[in-house]
């Protein structure tokens, strides 16, 4: 048996967390681990995954360094991990120091996106990690070319969709009753309402649709500081064909109510890694029309599961989503593809056999 112990920020609603919640889940399933966890924050979203975890630990962040330090070093003398798994970059100067007196295998999975990291303590924190870990992970290329990370100790494992997520039996039924869908063209964005996101675009693309094609209607699902910016800016354009949904934990079922997924991203301030939210869309059967960017490339080939736009580009994506509401063959050949792609590549087999071949 091998113990494992992975170090995050929380359990949360986070694309990075649900990756790590979904491999703690599956390597209970296809192997013979002790996982323990250590968190930040003790929000916990994702409450099946507790099953799973062996004992949960918390950081305290009142603390002074050293005496989170401390805390840290005592827990892994204890537990005695043959793997540290590191997927927030803030704990890195923490194990960088205590790695050399203590013996575990040291993996560095907190590149999730594929910013360059902009900030001088950050890329030296990065540099020192890179040399003194065993192994460094990423959802995407895009990221660790990015972040700049020696590619002959990195590996892309990209994220991995649980199947079992899919109910076969939903239909999306109340999701429509819901929200007065019937009869109507539904396109989502499912991200945080945050700055790394552009719903701006998003809103724009709905009031240019809504010129074009009856019967149209656009949801927001997610929730995010940006909330209320959003709404407000929805109301000043006079955007009638937008609803926002909030936090949902049945995303699988909005989906599944929707014709067309759609992603925006700010370009100015955020690349993606691969995303969940376009992987979500997909794995329910839905063409995605995602901006250019980070690693949204290494998912949807642009004309085969989707469409890629420019950032900004409100008129192009204007033009796809039209197009895919009109043209019912290439509406049924993006919809195939999307849902093949997704079972082809992005599984949580993989994904989980990705992350033992590093541990081994």
């Amino acid at each position: 048996m091998k113990t494992i112990m992975f170090f995050s920020e929380s359990l949360g609603g986070g694309g990075k967390e649900r990756r790590m919640g979904e491999l703690i889940r599956s390597l209970k399933q296809h192997g013979d681990f002790k996982i323990h966890v250590v968190l930040y924050s003790n929000v916990i979203d994702y409450n099946q995954v507790c099953s799973s975890i062996d004992s949960i630990h918390y950081i305290n962040e009142k603390e002074g360094r050293y005496q989170r330090l401390k805390f840290i070093y005592k827990l892994i003398k204890e537990i005695k991990p043959d793997y540290v798994h590191v997927w927030t970059a803030r704990v890195c100067l923490y194990i960088n120091l205590i790695y050399p007196f203590l013996r575990f295998r040291y993996i560095f999975s907190s590149i999730a996106d594929a910013n360059k990291p902009s900030f001088k303590n950050q890329i030296l924190l990065y540099n020192t990690t890179y040399r003194i870990c065993d192994s460094i992970t990423s959802n995407s290329m895009a990221g660790l070319i990015a972040y700049k990370a020696p590619l002959k100790k990195s590996v892309v494992i990209y994220n991995g969709f649980n199947q079992d997520r899919l109910n076969p039996n939903e239909t999306g039924e109340n999701v429509r009753k819901e929200f007065n869908l019937d009869g109507k063209k539904v396109i989502t964005m499912a991200a945080r309402l945050d700055k790394s996101k552009d719903f701006e675009m998003f809103i724009d693309i709905a009031k240019e649709i809504d010129k074009k094609i009856a019967n149209t209607l656009f949801l927001i699902v997610g929730r995010g500081e940006k909330e209320d910016v959003l709404k407000q800016y929805a109301k000043e354009h006079d955007v009638k064909n937008v609803i926002f949904c909030g936090y949902r934990k049945d995303v699988e079922a909005i989906y599944k109510a929707s014709d067309i997924a759609v992603l925006c991203t700010n370009a100015f301030v955020h690349a993606e890694g691969v995303s969940n939210s376009i992987m979500e869309g997909m794995a329910c059967g839905l063409p995605v029309v995602a901006t250019e960017g980070g690693g949204t490339n290494e998912i949807i080939v642009d004309g085969y599961n989707g469409y890629i736009v420019q950032p900004k580009d409100v008129n192009k994506a204007v033009e796809r989503i039209s197009e895919l509401i009109t043209d019912n063959d290439t509406y049924r050949k993006l919809c195939i593809n999307a849902q093949k792609t997704i079972k082809e590549k992005f599984t949580i087999e993989e994904m989980t056999k990705g992350y033992i071949k590093e541990y081994k």
